[in-house]
């Protein structure tokens, strides 16, 4: 009797191979392509429910940038029918369409998953979640010390402090609750 063995990989692996075909810079707009044109076929979990990935909601992606096999959508903005989760997380993607869409041999598409990735400098990189939990705590540890909340300046410079673009720097001011952001306007007469 035979096991029974996945054909679905995860979406880091399948980006891995991909760019070990075609180049790190093109294998998340290519994967992504093919997810949208039904190509390759894509699931996850779409908070906490294990289903399929709609390849229109990579039209709506907070982030353009697959971290940890989880994709952010900015469902609150747009509405898509069906609605897009708010993300999905341990995606997977059919392996053996990928070794066809990018043709190479099966041995290629082994990548050892104990081995955390790291950085330059031997650190594991912060996943989207830890980022924000620490801007998060950082933003009420601010508000305590100076009495008043944080401005979006001070939220940029904290991101660019951590080796975090000033951009996502707003991304993180703009989701922080109204309680911990100072309101537009002329700064409080002191």
């Amino acid at each position: 009797m035979s096991e029974f063995k996945s054909t679905w990989i995860s979406l880091t692996d399948a980006l891995s191979h991909a760019s070990n075909i075609i180049g790190e810079e093109e294998a998340w707009p290519q994967v992504k392509q093919a997810i949208i044109d039904k190509v390759l076929s894509a699931r996850g979990v779409c908070d906490g429910v294990l289903g399929e990935l709609n390849g229109n909601w990579l039209s709506i992606l907070s982030w353009d940038d697959p971290e940890n096999d989880t994709l952010w959508f900015n469902d609150k903005r747009f509405r898509l029918t069906p609605n897009a989760p708010s993300r999905i997380e341990r995606m997977e993607v059919d392996g053996n369409k990928v070794r066809e869409l990018w043709e190479a041999s099966p041995s290629q598409m082994q990548v050892n998953m104990d081995i955390p990735e790291v950085d330059d400098k031997g650190v594991r990189p912060k996943s989207k979640i830890e980022i924000e939990e620490n801007f998060n705590l950082w933003a009420k540890e601010e508000k305590q010390k100076l009495g008043r909340p944080i401005n979006r300046d001070e939220a940029e410079k904290w991101a660019m402090d951590k080796g975090i673009s000033r951009d996502r720097g707003r991304d993180l001011y703009k989701m922080l609750p109204p309680n911990l952001r100072r309101k537009r306007g002329k700064p409080p007469k002191t």
